[in-house]
């Protein structure tokens, strides 16, 4: 049985049934029937990274990755594996879903917040072009994890961003080691 992280048993059911469609498609060699299970849910979808992790492409990989990372895949290992591999699939035009004021930068300025110490701040996988979204997040995560928090910027050469997610109006900027000049800046109470 793969576990559910919500304790829904009727989805343990369809996962089942899914992760049994899956190994399936692996047999008879269908990409859309794999498919269908590995974007179900990142929990499906990192348990599919790895039990067929030296069969996937790490193109495949990658992409299944960065399809459930925003959306609770930072919670799973191998789903944060391949996010820090995947600017191999960072198509060439990546920059135009940008804002059209960041588009042509060489540089971004990016800013973080959480509960995270400086020196393992620039190990963090994502940060936001907005301070505003990074002040929101480190006000949720003190609600969910009482304790210091903190607020970052640091800058990030355009070459070094795995991606740009900007469909919850996040403007997230998904990285692996690349931010630089890493600061704690103060938190404006409103």
């Amino acid at each position: 049985m793969i576990p559910n992280d919500k304790g829904d048993f009727w989805m343990n059911d369809i996962k089942e049934m899914l992760l049994r469609e899956a190994m399936e498609a692996v047999r008879d060699n269908n990409r859309a029937g794999f498919e269908k299970a590995a974007y179900y849910d990142a929990g499906m979808g990192n348990y599919l990274i790895k039990l067929y992790e030296d069969r996937l492409s790490l193109e495949e990989k990658c992409r299944i990755a960065l399809y459930h990372y925003s959306n609770h895949g930072d919670f799973y290992p191998a789903i944060r594996k391949y996010v820090r591999k995947a600017r191999v699939i960072r198509p060439k035009n990546w920059r135009d879903a940008l804002p059209s004021s960041e588009r042509e930068k060489e540089v971004f300025i990016v800013y973080r917040g959480g509960g995270e110490t400086i020196s393992k701040a620039s190990y963090c996988l994502s940060w936001a072009l907005s301070k505003e979204v990074a002040e929101w997040f480190m006000k949720r995560h003190e609600r969910t994890h009482p304790g210091e928090q903190h607020l970052y910027r640091a800058s990030i050469a355009a070459d070094k961003v795995i991606a740009y997610i900007g469909n919850r109006n996040e403007y997230e900027i998904v990285q692996y080691r690349g931010v630089r000049n890493v600061e704690e800046i103060e938190f404006e109470v409103q």
